[in-house]
């Protein structure tokens, strides 16, 4: 395949996995909004907990998710998995922004919304490592970290254009919270077209007479995927810290409004955005598991004096939180893609990661009612410190422990320099 074909492989991936994120991270910036529609009898901070502890069921459903959509990849193509993750989160997603109110039917608004919400993580699961899986899979191993950091770029700028429209959609009447889910059936749209017309990955093709790995054969590495699972977390936890988290409670713990820290977050998003291809080029010099190991370091010991700051109730001390947050997870996260696809090989690798990112993501993402909920009994944001040095420093064991296994194997010196996994399969064919 041509390099010019590889490139368009690779950008169509990109975009349509950026279109998809919009669709994911509306809830997140609606959650404020959608209080007012679905649970209008609740106050304010129990609806807010109620909110993010509805999708716990998400814990359940987005690893079945990633196992039946990644099995799907593995053993039909990448593409397949692809339009089948973007398909079902187009419907879900367009169903959400047809929903009846609360106050036309009552708690069934709210039971119909909790369904819909998880066919989009049932969906969703299989899309995001998916993506990176196929774009990775289309590019030289010697530029992998700067790809990943570059794919992780398309996906922080689906979720910054969500919250552009949810920012502008929180300024409009209440009627209007439908806005941003029509038009994200619509971006979902455009991005099954692009999947449909793309190229399968050169690596599962030549992989594709190889025998399929059963499932129940890929817990056998259940070290990896703990590993996986445990630096998921941090990463999402990191995520939904300057985004989800801080959207709903500093309204609640300064004097600012959400439409405020909403603009002050659609800011600090899109600067952080554009740091991921730099930190994924560096990982390519310096190695994705030591870059990730110093970060997790940065971050155990700079989440008290971050989170601090909420104290002083000032605008720019908030604002620089939130970008340092944000920049954690871009220096953790650009090489997050290229190291997990380091630790499976190719007939195992959908199915395996899409799944321990499922559920380290969805553990990492508990800490939004877990702060809110110890807010609200000890008026208190201890607990978004403590929850993420527990996060920081599971993620920084393990990675010290799979960068000690990869050092120390013997076909190490045979891979590339950051650990590709695939020459070892390819002398085992």
């Amino acid at each position: 395949m041509s390099i010019v074909k590889k490139k368009k492989e690779t950008r169509a991936a990109m975009v349509g996995t950026a279109l998809e994120y919009y669709d994911m991270s509306l809830y997140g910036f609606m959650a404020p909004l959608l209080i007012d529609i679905f649970l209008p009898t609740f106050d304010k901070i129990n609806a807010l907990i109620l909110t993010f502890i509805f999708p716990i069921i998400s814990l359940i459903i987005r690893p079945i998710g990633a196992l039946v959509v990644g099995k799907a990849g593995d053993k039909h193509g990448r593409r397949v998995g692809l339009i089948i993750s973007i398909g079902g989160m187009t419907i879900a997603t367009g169903m959400i922004g047809l929903l009846p109110t609360y106050d036309t039917i009552g708690i069934a608004a709210p039971i119909l919304f909790i369904i819909l919400r998880s066919l989009q993580g049932f969906f969703m699961a299989g899309e995001y490592n998916g993506g990176a899986i196929l774009a990775l899979e289309h590019s030289p191993s010697s530029s992998r970290g700067y790809i990943s950091g570059l794919y992780s770029l398309y996906t922080v700028f689906g979720i910054s254009i969500s919250a552009v429209v949810c920012t502008i959609t929180s300024y409009l009447p209440k009627e209007y919270w439908r806005l941003p889910f029509i038009i994200g059936c619509v971006t979902g749209i455009i991005g099954l077209y692009l999947r449909k017309h793309m190229a399968e990955s050169p690596q599962f093709m030549e992989s594709k007479h190889l025998q399929d790995i059963p499932l129940k054969n890929l817990f056998g590495k259940y070290k990896a995927i703990l590993s996986v699972i445990s630096v998921a977390g941090l990463f999402s936890g990191l995520y939904t810290l300057p985004t989800i988290l801080m959207n709903s409670l500093l309204p609640l713990t300064t004097s600012y409004n959400i439409s405020t820290i909403m603009f002050i977050n659609s800011i600090t998003t899109t600067l952080y955005m554009f740091t991921f291809p730099l930190f994924g080029y560096l990982a390519d010099k310096l190695s994705y598991h030591k870059q990730m190991i110093i970060g997790s370091l940065l971050v155990f010991f700079l989440s008290y004096p971050l989170v601090s700051m909420i104290s002083f109730n000032n605008l720019v001390y908030i604002f620089i939180m939130k970008l340092c947050f944000a920049l954690l997870t871009a220096f953790i996260g650009a090489p997050f893609h290229a190291w997990v696809q380091s630790l499976f090989q190719t007939k195992e690798r959908y199915a395996a990661i899409s799944f321990s990112h499922a559920v380290g993501s969805q553990l990492g993402g508990l800490m939004v009612p877990l702060s809110l909920w110890a807010w609200k009994n000890t008026n208190s944001v201890f607990a978004v410190y403590v929850i993420l040095m527990v996060l920081a420093f599971v993620a920084l064991v393990s990675l010290c422990y799979q960068y000690r296994v990869r050092k120390h194997q013997k076909e190490y010196k045979k891979l590339s320099p950051y650990g590709c996994i695939e020459q070892t399969q390819t002398s085992q064919t």
